[in-house]
């Protein structure tokens, strides 16, 4: 399979700190950064008021075994 894209959204005033794919043998494949939502409250530019991180336009392998880790620093 193919990854060609996604979103991740988090409770509100939490930062997304990074998206990471894993593989099976527990190597890093990729790592995103991600970012907080407009408006955060505290006056920080964040990329979207409706997700924490939009990413499109990927050409990810995934195969089995395959982990998606997220980073999430609580409000």
């Amino acid at each position: 399979s193919t990854l060609t894209g996604f979103s991740v959204q988090v409770e509100d005033g939490a930062q997304l700190n990074t998206v990471e794919f894993i593989d099976s043998a527990g190597g890093t494949v990729l790592t995103i950064q991600g970012d907080k939502r407009v408006p955060d409250g505290t006056g920080g530019a964040g990329a979207s008021a409706y997700y924490n991180l939009e990413a499109m336009g990927l050409s990810l392998p995934v195969t089995k075994g395959y982990t998606m880790k997220v980073t999430v620093t609580s409000a």
